[in-house]
Order: C-alpha cells, then sequence, then structure tokens
C-alpha cells in the first residue's frame, strides 16, 4: 500500500469513528492493511443492532474474511486509507485530539486539577505559559478567579527571575500560600528575606508579611511573628504587618495583644473587616484549647457582634 496524507493507522482511525455507523460504513470500496494478511478492499460495512459494525474484506492473498469494528482498535488493522468523505471529519478531530492531548500534558505538568481541565480560556494560557509569554491582566485575573493559584505562582515565580523585580516575588509567595503550599513560598523567599531586593523597601515589608503569614500556615508562630517584626521595622506605615502580628497573637493564645495590632492596622488604612477574616482563619486553624479562650475573650468583649464565633468552641448562645 502506497504511503500519502491519506493513510492512517487503524487505531487511530478506530479512536475517530467510535460507534458512529456512518464513518464506518464510509470504508465501503476503501484500501487498508491487515498486521497478518496483508493489503485489502473493504467490500461491505453492515450495521448491527446491540453490537459494533461488521465489516467484510476481501484480501489481495488471502481471499474473503469479515472483521468487527473491534479488531482496529485492537491493532489488528495498520493502515487505512482515508477516502473523500472521511478526510476532512477526520483530519478536525485529528486536530481536536491533538490540542486535547497538549491540553492534557500541560494541566498535568501544571497541576490543573481534572475538573478544570476542560476550561476553554485554560489552554491559550498554558501555552503562554510553557512560552515565557507575559499574561494580560485579564488572565492573570481570570486565574485568580479560577483559583489556579499554583499556575500564578509558576507565573510570578519566572517573571521576578527574569525580571528582578521583588513585586513578582511577592506575588509568587502569595499564590503558593493561596496554594496551600506555605513551605514551597517560605523556600522561595528564604534567600531574599535579610535586605531589600533593588532597595525597595515596601516591596521588602510584604515579602516579610507573606513570609510570616507562611510560617503561620504551618505552626511556626515564633519565625511568623519575627517576620512580622521585621516587616513592621521595613514598613511601618503598612496596615498587613500588623494584621499578620494581630493573627499571630491570637494563634498564640493571646487574643487581647492581637486587638492592638489590628488596631494599629485599621489606623494605618487598613480595612477593618481584616480582622475578623484573620480570626476566623485562626479559629479554623487552632486546636481547642486556643478556640475557647479565643470565643470567650471575643463573647465576653461583645457577645452580640461576635455571637458567630461560639461555634467554634462548641458554644451556644444563651437564649
Amino acid at each position: 500500500m502506497p504511503q500519502n496524507a491519506n493513510v492512517v493507522g487503524g487505531v487511530e482511525f478506530a479512536a475517530f469513528a467510535q460507534r458512529h455507523f456512518a464513518h464506518w460504513a464510509a470504508l465501503a470500496n476503501t484500501a487498508v492493511r491487515h498486521t497478518s494478511y496483508g493489503n485489502g478492499v473493504v467490500t461491505s460495512v453492515t450495521e448491527r443492532e446491540g453490537y459494533v459494525p461488521l465489516l467484510a474484506i476481501r484480501f489481495t492473498e488471502h481471499g474473503a474474511m469479515t472483521f468487527n469494528s473491534e479488531s482496529f482498535l485492537q491493532g489488528a488493522f495498520s493502515e487505512v486509507v482515508l477516502n473523500d468523505e472521511l478526510r476532512e471529519p477526520f483530519l478536525v478531530w485529528q486536530a481536536a485530539e491533538t490540542t486535547r492531548r497538549q491540553f492534557q500534558a500541560l494541566a498535568e505538568r501544571y497541576n490543573i486539577p481534572p475538573s478544570l481541565v476542560r476550561l476553554s480560556h485554560l489552554l491559550p494560557v498554558l501555552l503562554k505559559l510553557e512560552a515565557r509569554e507575559q499574561l494580560s491582566e485579564d488572565e492573570l485575573r481570570w486565574l485568580k478567579g479560577e483559583k489556579l493559584f499554583n499556575v500564578l505562582a509558576t507565573y510570578y515565580r519566572r517573571a521576578f527571575l527574569a525580571s528582578g523585580d521583588p513585586w513578582h516575588l511577592v506575588k509568587a509567595c502569595s499564590s503558593l500560600r493561596a496554594a496551600g503550599m506555605p513551605r514551597k513560598a517560605i523556600e522561595a523567599s528564604e534567600k531574599y528575606a535579610d535586605a531589600p531586593l533593588q532597595g525597595d523597601q515596601r516591596a521588602f515589608g510584604a515579602l516579610l508579611t507573606s513570609r510570616g503569614g507562611a510560617f503561620r500556615d504551618v505552626g511556626n508562630l515564633d519565625a511568623a511573628r519575627q517576620s512580622g517584626l521585621s516587616a513592621v521595622e521595613t514598613s511601618p506605615t503598612s496596615p498587613h504587618p500588623h494584621n499578620l502580628l494581630g493573627a499571630v497573637c491570637y494563634a498564640a493564645g493571646h487574643p487581647a495583644d492581637g486587638d492592638r495590632h489590628f488596631d494599629i492596622a485599621v489606623s494605618l488604612g487598613g480595612n477593618a473587616k481584616a480582622s475578623d477574616v484573620e480570626v476566623r482563619s485562626v479559629l479554623q486553624q487552632s486546636d481547642a484549647v486556643v478556640r475557647m479562650k479565643i470565643t470567650q475573650y471575643l463573647l465576653g468583649k461583645d457577645r452580640a457582634k461576635y455571637a458567630w464565633v461560639a461555634r467554634y468552641a462548641g458554644l451556644h448562645q444563651e437564649t
């Protein structure tokens, strides 16, 4: 059988045709090659209700034989010649299959959850990431909205290594924390935790704050506190280090000290609701003793305002 662009493998053709009888029927009068019987021509294709199609094939040297379509999928036929009717739909399927396989490989490479692999926006982003191209602001927002923080972390880490911009490292560490990989954030910031990159004090303060948050995530409160204090020294007008220190104090069982830091954060322009977010996070991560201490403190401070904390310690508001 001559080699040309119209010749495809039998397994590949079966994957294309699957249970679409019209594709199998279109093989009538086309040439095929069997791995044992050599060249032949499909003389007829019979549709069978409840069964796969049956193909009658006349071989040059072995005469007439019949095979079901499963034999193609099992590798019995090494070549199939596409006629004009099959060529275009096969090429469309082949292009889509190539894209699907490429997408699957990139999804595995970047640890994309299976539930998100079918998102149409994702492949162009992954292709740009693979090519080390810059992502647009819309693409970055989309990744954040889909909670693909591991992809964002990879992008920002590479951007930092390429440009040296310290804010890219800050965003990489924040993304690693959001992706549930705080140890990776600690590791990524390790070499840059002693002095500001490019003399950028604000970026250095933000990096120390993110690093401190990662330490808190893994339960290392002493390291988290030290990073927070260093961030305050580096960036004294930023509210974020104080929010970190407030959370660390709460996690250590010292909620009154934590509130002092939260108040400072608000005085520096921080969001007044940030403290509730941090306290909820601490309550979710702490042991029963710390949770009880925090809930008793907050309920004693303002029982109506903090009624929501009772459930974290198994307490019930009195009626």
